[in-house]
């Protein structure tokens, strides 16, 4: 009498593909997570306006303001393909700073300053003239507001005499 073996009803294939698909979800999870800006978006500052703007926003108490930078600036001459242009672009916001002050109803004044573009992911398009840029989380922020009504102003200098066409700065309040 021959026995054979039994055969389990799982392949390897089977069990690799789960295992890729766990670990794809896994990727995926982890870069929404730090990817998606914090809170609700509460306003936005027109930076390319001629005169400093100013967004009023009602705080809870232990809210963060955090903010993310929206800029159209014009492309440069010297570089031919988009990638050289969008590297160049980086560089000028990298060297454009920000000023960000948050006054409280009845004097309390806090400021922060930070690099218009530090290296984190942005969504870039450009064209012949110019390159766009969106959604560039700042290191700025705000921590542990206490509650009230704030003015939030924002102003930026703009690196190596570029002026942007085109910019917002997004204001987002998340409860601590």
């Amino acid at each position: 009498m021959t026995s054979t073996p039994s055969r389990s009803g799982s392949s390897p294939g089977l069990l690799i593909a789960g295992a890729f698909a766990v670990v794809l979800g896994g990727i995926g999870t982890g870069a929404a997570y730090f990817l998606t800006p914090r809170g609700e978006r509460v306003g936005a500052i027109d930076l390319a306006a001629p005169a400093p703007a100013a967004l009023t926003v009602n705080l809870a108490a232990r809210s963060t303001l955090s903010f993310r930078l929206d800029a159209t600036l014009p492309s440069p001459s010297s570089e031919s393909s988009s990638r050289a242009k969008r590297n160049a672009v980086y560089d000028t916001l990298g060297e454009s700073r920000l000023v960000l002050t948050a006054t409280r109803e009845g004097g309390a004044r806090r400021t922060a300053r930070c690099a218009a573009y530090e290296g984190r992911f942005v969504s870039a398009s450009d064209t012949e003239s110019e390159v766009a840029v969106s959604g560039i989380p700042l290191s700025c922020a705000f921590a542990d507001a206490d509650p009230g009504r704030y003015a939030i102003t924002a102003e930026v200098t703009w690196a190596r005499g570029v002026t942007a066409r085109r910019a917002s700065l997004e204001v987002r309040a998340a409860p601590r």
